[in-house]
């Protein structure tokens, strides 16, 4: 779970805010439903339209994919530390997350 502290502490506010977009029912973990919810519905899937059968396979077969590389203590769930390091690797695929990013940070962090 994503500590109360994580905020606060964490070195790049971008990556808390990706989390707060993932963590869509803030209980402090990301499930798969959640990464598949949004990676869907935010077209955050390195910019393919995800549509048909195939596509969703490859979608879900994705999400499957970080979830066995990043679910480090296999709970089925990905904390917030997982998430940093899953963001970081896989920064492109995170891309919508920056653009989103962009124009807000002024609003987000206190300068």
């Amino acid at each position: 779970a994503a500590p109360p502290w994580a905020a606060k502490h964490c070195k790049d506010p971008k990556e808390w805010f990706a989390w707060r977009l993932f963590d869509l029912n803030n209980n402090g973990t990301i499930d798969k439903n959640e990464m598949r919810k949004v990676l869907l519905s935010s077209s955050l899937n390195n910019g393919n339209n995800v549509q048909g059968k195939e596509a969703m396979k490859q979608m879900y077969g994705k999400v499957e994919e970080l979830f066995t590389r990043f679910d480090k203590n296999k709970n089925g769930t990905i904390e917030f530390d997982e998430f940093v390091e899953l963001l970081r690797r896989h920064e492109r695929m995170f891309q919508s997350c920056h653009t989103i990013w962009a124009p807000i940070k002024d609003l987000v962090v206190p300068a």
